[in-house]
C-alpha cells in the first residue's frame, strides 16, 4: 500500500481513542497522594512523580548524573552523605518513578549536613525503605524538611522555601519538586568544612584483639603490657568526605589504674592491673572550638591489661589453675585441697579433630592455625600431634584426641567424644572436658555467632586450657585467658609459668605431693574421688 494513501476513518478514530485513554491513565498514575502514617499507600517505585522541577527550572531529562550546585561531578552508588551526584538527577515529572533511593540519599546527605553543623543525626521513620514494599508516607517528606530546617536555623540562615509548604495526607500528590527542593537545600554542604565521621587509632604494637562494631560499648582495642612498658598511640580523624587529618583528642583513664597517659597518647604501664584508656574526639571541628550544640563526639577505648614482666610461682594461683580452687574452693565441692589431683594430659601434644559439619569454615581455619600453637604455649612442649578435619564418619573419639564441635539449640553433639554436652542455648560460649583423655571442646554458635570476622583466639585458648587439665582463675578480669571472662590473648605470663610447670609433673599427683617452688604447704597422701569438676567433667563457660 502507498504510504501517502489516506487512512481509513475508523483507524484514525481508534488511534484518537487510544491516545485519550493513555493520557487519562498517565494523569491518574501521577496523582499518588501522600498518606498519613500509618495507613495504606502506594509503594516506592510504583509511579512517576508529579509536577514541575524546582522553581520551574527546565532540566534535560534522561541524564542520570547532572551535578547540583555546590556539588562535585562524580558518580557513586553509596549513601555515605558525601558531595556526590544524586540518582535520577533531575527527577523528571511524569518520567521518573518515585524511588526509595531518592529518600535514602537525602537522609544520608542530611545527616552528614547536620554533623557538619554540629547537630545530632535524625532517627528516621521507617529506617529501612524497601522499593515496592514501604508505603510513601507524609512523614517521610516532612521529617526531611524539618531536619534541613534545623541546619539552617543552626547556621542562622533563612530557611529554604518548599513547594506545597503544607503537606496534607491523602490530598497532596508526590511531586518531583518535593525531591528537587530538598536536593537544592542540601547543596550548602560544600560551604561547610567536613566533620569527623570516625577515627583511626594506631599504636606502637598491634592489639591482641579489636572490636569495631559493638552495639553496647564504644569500639575498642585490647592490649597486654608488662610493668614499665610504653605504648605510643596516634589518632587520625576520618572526615565525612573521605579525607583524613589530625584530631583533637582528650585522653583519660580510670582513677588508680595501672597506666598513665599523657596528652600525646603515650601510655606507660605502672602496676599490675586492668584498665581502660578512653579516647574522646570532638566531632565538630569547624571553628576549632570542639563540641557544639550537645554533640557527643566519638569515643574509642583502649582496653589495657598490665601484668608482671615475668612469671613467678604463686600458691594461690597454682591452686586455682591446676586444682580448681576458684570454682570449688570448699571441701564439700572439690574435696580437701591436699587430696586434689593434677589432671594434665598424659600426652602433652594431643591430636586435634575438627568436626566440619555445621561449623563455619572460618572457625575451622582458626582452630587449625591456633590449636597447635596454644597447646605448645601452655605445655612448653613443641607440638608433635596431628590436626585433622572431617565429617562425622571421620571422627576420632578415642584416647589422645581432642574433638572440636559446633553446638546450637536443637543441635545435640554428634561425636562420641562430646556426648553429654549441652545443645546450645543462652548463657555460655564454650564447653570442654577437663583433662579427659578422650577430650572435647564445644562452641555454642547461638552465643558466639557466625560472623566471618569473629576473633575466636581467646575462646579457643580458654577451652583448650580446660582440655589440657586447667581450671578457671580469679585474677582481675582481662589478665588471664583462663579467667571466666577475658577478651585478651595470648596466655598471661603466670598461666604460662604454672602451666609449663604442671607439664613437668606426673598426671595423677596430688596437690600435697607436688613441691611447688617457694611454697610451704601441709602434706597429705589421700587421692581425691572424681567430682563433677574433676577429670572428665564438663566445664561450661
Amino acid at each position: 500500500m502507498n504510504s501517502t494513501a489516506p487512512r481509513p476513518r475508523g483507524r484514525r478514530l481508534g488511534n484518537r481513542i487510544f491516545t485519550v485513554l493513555l493520557l487519562a491513565l498517565i494523569v491518574s498514575a501521577y496523582n499518588v497522594r501522600l498518606r498519613p502514617s500509618p495507613g495504606p499507600a502506594r509503594p516506592f517505585s510504583a509511579v512517576p512523580a508529579q509536577g514541575p522541577t524546582v522553581d520551574g527550572t527546565s532540566y534535560p531529562c534522561g541524564h542520570d548524573t547532572i551535578p547540583m550546585p555546590h556539588e562535585r561531578h562524580r558518580t557513586t552508588s553509596e549513601l555515605l552523605g558525601s558531595e556526590s551526584t544524586f540518582t535520577d538527577h533531575p527527577v523528571c515529572p511524569g518520567v521518573t518513578p518515585i524511588k526509595a533511593i531518592h529518600f535514602r540519599e537525602l537522609r544520608a546527605r542530611i545527616n552528614t549536613l547536620r554533623r557538619r553543623a554540629g547537630l545530632p543525626p535524625v532517627q528516621w521513620t521507617d529506617t529501612t525503605l524497601k522499593a515496592g514494599v514501604t508505603a510513601v508516607k507524609r512523614i517521610h517528606l516532612t521529617e526531611l524538611r524539618a531536619a534541613v530546617n534545623a541546619v539552617y536555623d543552626a547556621l542562622r540562615r533563612p530557611r529554604p522555601g518548599y513547594t506545597d509548604a503544607e503537606v496534607t495526607a491523602g490530598a497532596t500528590a508526590v511531586k518531583a519538586v518535593h525531591i528537587m527542593d530538598l536536593r537544592a537545600a542540601v547543596g550548602i554542604m560544600d560551604e561547610l568544612p567536613p566533620a569527623i565521621a570516625g577515627i583511626s587509632v594506631n599504636c606502637s604494637k598491634p592489639p591482641t584483639a579489636r572490636i569495631e562494631d559493638n552495639f553496647e560499648w564504644a569500639p575498642r582495642s585490647f592490649y597486654r603490657l608488662v610493668v614499665g612498658e610504653t605504648l605510643r598511640c596516634h589518632v587520625t580523624a576520618i572526615y565525612d568526605n573521605g579525607t583524613v587529618g589530625p584530631a583533637t583528642v582528650t585522653w583519660h583513664t580510670h582513677t588508680g589504674s595501672g597506666v598513665s597517659v599523657d596528652s600525646d597518647g603515650v601510655i606507660l604501664a605502672k602496676q599490675v592491673a586492668p584498665t581502660n584508656v578512653y579516647i574522646d574526639v570532638a566531632r565538630f571541628q569547624q571553628d576549632g572550638t570542639g563540641r557544639r550544640r550537645g554533640e557527643e563526639g566519638i569515643d574509642y577505648v583502649l582496653d589495657v591489661v598490665v601484668e608482671e614482666p615475668y612469671g613467678y610461682y604463686d600458691d594461690a594461683f597454682w591452686r586455682e589453675l591446676a586444682f580448681n580452687d576458684h570454682d570449688c574452693p570448699s571441701a564439700t565441692c572439690g574435696g580437701p585441697m591436699d587430696e586434689r589431683i593434677l589432671w594434665r594430659l598424659p600426652n602433652p601434644s594431643p591430636n586435634v579433630f575438627v568436626l566440619t559439619t555445621g561449623l563455619p569454615a572460618y572457625y575451622v581455619r582458626q582452630i587449625e592455625d591456633l590449636a597447635p600453637q596454644a597447646i605448645a604455649e601452655l605445655t612448653s612442649v613443641p607440638y608433635s600431634g596431628r590436626v585433622v578435619t572431617g565429617n562425622i564418619d571421620s571422627q576420632r573419639s578415642e584416647p589422645g584426641w581432642i574433638t572440636f564441635e559446633g553446638l546450637a539449640t536443637g543441635w545435640p553433639p554428634k561425636t562420641e567424644a562430646c556426648r553429654g554436652f549441652p545443645a546450645g542455648g543462652e548463657g555460655w560460649s564454650g564447653a570442654a572436658k577437663l583433662g579427659a583423655e578422650i577430650g572435647c571442646v564445644g562452641f555454642n554458635l547461638d552465643v558466639v555467632g557466625e560472623r566471618e570476622d569473629a576473633d575466636l583466639s581467646n575462646l579457643i585458648r580458654h577451652e583448650l586450657g580446660h582440655a589440657l587439665g586447667f581450671s578457671h582463675t580469679s585474677r582481675w578480669w582481662g589478665i588471664d585467658i583462663m579467667a571466666v571472662a577475658n577478651p585478651h590473648s595470648p596466655y598471661s605470663k603466670q598461666e604460662l609459668h604454672h602451666g609449663n610447670f604442671a607439664y613437668t609433673r606426673e598426671r595423677g599427683e596430688t596437690y600435697a605431693e607436688i613441691a611447688l617452688p617457694k611454697a610451704s604447704r601441709s602434706s597429705g597422701t589421700a587421692r581425691l574421688r572424681l567430682s563433677p569438676f574433676a577429670h572428665g567433667g564438663v566445664i561450661v563457660d
